[in-house]
């Protein structure tokens, strides 16, 4: 095997991974139950918890598993009340009645404070906890479950220094493939390397039949399903790609309790990596050797594409990064050439790129619903001929440069789009909470 088929692999371990309920309110969950388990305590006094912008936004009106309840107050009063935070993004699977209703309590009381880090980091959670003159404190930054900082009291127990100047990425070799040598790679690995990959297929499925079975959260999927049902919409891939995709969205966002296989640290982003090809092996069984094939192409190209836009962004990532992996998978599964998966990529790219994320919430299912369909498409119109020309808009004769550039838009360009987005969502947050004291 070669060098960077075994970082391929390492990847895909890395970011293909269960998580339950919304990644970023269940990493200020893991953060503050790091900090109460450091204390060793039953009860705690005060809760105080910073986190970035972009963490802000994906969790204010997102549902909480095993509550009925939305947003990061609650998150952070489920994590300083209970949960085991060795269990890592699954550990609202060991929260129960009595931890929610403790969580409920410090609410009540007060005792949560929830404010907005001044950091320009994506993936940034902060947790002070405080009981009988004692605290703790616990930080996860870069990635959704990573801590680099631990504090007992005085006592520092654990701190990764953040790198100075121009850090050197890991995987910076994989990074820099074109896209056919990065599909070239994934069609070298063995089969057996890639199987865990299918656990995804199941585990997100299960979710989607959840969504399907009554409407939960907007409605989208099971809305999708009774149009075909009734004809007004034909059981095509893309239509059956959409109902899937929307329908665990649904089911996810309404704060189920049921785990879901995420892409590069977003349970959304593993849904529309993963649910299209799902739709795929229904209407066309597909032996291991293709589906886990299939997956990893998804998983990585969404993982290649958002090491440029970021892993939260002013952009929407299940749109322009994840659905564009389901529809290069889909180009791939179809026996398209290395060119027409180029061109997958670039329809995408000039199709969807303006559509904004505006926090993780139920609408989330109506954005999903429009990538997996648009992704299907996009496979289509490039294996019939179709593709965006060289320097139209942001996309570029090369689909490397068309990523770049995508990323600049991302990264640079809606910088303040971003922080709009999230002034808007804060004050309709704040006008909310004046109605309720009315």
């Amino acid at each position: 095997m070669k060098p960077i088929q075994k970082m391929m692999i390492e990847i895909l371990n890395n970011e293909v991974r269960p998580a339950m309920g919304c990644t970023e309110p269940v990493s200020v969950v893991l953060a503050a139950a790091k900090a109460r388990a450091i204390l060793g305590v039953e009860t705690v006094e005060i809760i105080d918890v910073k986190v970035s912008p972009n963490f802000y936004k994906n969790g204010l009106s997102v549902g909480i598993p095993q509550t009925d309840q939305v947003g990061l107050d609650m998150a952070s009063a489920i994590g300083a009340a209970g949960g085991d935070a060795e269990l890592g993004l699954e550990i609202l699977s060991s929260v129960d009645e009595e931890v929610v209703e403790k969580a409920k309590a410090y609410l009540n009381q007060g005792l949560i404070t929830v404010s907005i880090a001044n950091t320009d980091e994506k993936v940034l959670v902060d947790v002070t906890v405080k009981a009988s003159g004692r605290e703790a404190q616990a930080v996860i930054r870069g990635h959704h479950d990573a801590f680099v900082y631990l504090r007992e009291d005085q006592k520092v127990l654990l701190e990764v220094e953040k790198s100075e100047g121009v850090k050197e990425d890991p995987y910076e070799a994989f990074f820099d493939l074109d896209i056919k040598d990065l599909i070239q790679g994934i069609e070298g690995i063995n089969t057996e390397e890639l199987l865990f990959l299918k656990d995804g297929i199941a585990m997100n499925l299960e979710v989607a039949k959840a969504g399907m079975e009554k409407s939960l959260g907007m409605g989208v999927g099971y809305a999708v399903k009774r149009q075909i049902e009734d004809g007004v919409m034909d059981n095509n891939l893309a239509h059956k790609a959409m109902m899937l995709t929307a329908a665990a969205s649904d089911a996810r966002m309404s704060g189920i309790t049921k785990p879901v296989m995420s892409s590069n640290g977003s349970g959304n982003n593993g849904l529309t990596a993963i649910l299209p090809i799902a739709a795929y092996t229904q209407m066309k069984p597909l032996d291991d050797n293709k589906l886990v094939h299939a997956l990893a192409i998804s998983h990585l190209l969404n993982c290649y594409m958002k090491n440029f836009i970021g892993r939260l962004s002013a952009i929407c990532s299940c749109a322009v990064s994840a659905a564009t992996g389901s529809g290069a998978a889909i180009t791939w599964l179809e026996g398209g050439t290395y060119k027409e998966i180029n061109d997958t990529v670039q329809n995408m790219i000039g199709n969807l790129s303006g559509l904004i994320c505006d926090g993780a919430k139920d609408s989330c299912a109506l954005k999903l619903a429009t990538a997996a369909n648009t992704g299907v498409q996009m496979s289509n119109m490039a294996r019939y001929g179709v593709v965006v020309p060289a320097r139209n808009g942001i996309v570029s004769d090369k689909v490397e440069e068309s990523i770049r550039n995508l990323g600049w838009v991302a990264s640079e360009g809606m910088a303040t789009t971003d922080r709009v987005i999230l002034n808007v969502m804060k004050n309709m947050a704040d006008k909310s909470i004046e109605g309720q004291n009315i």
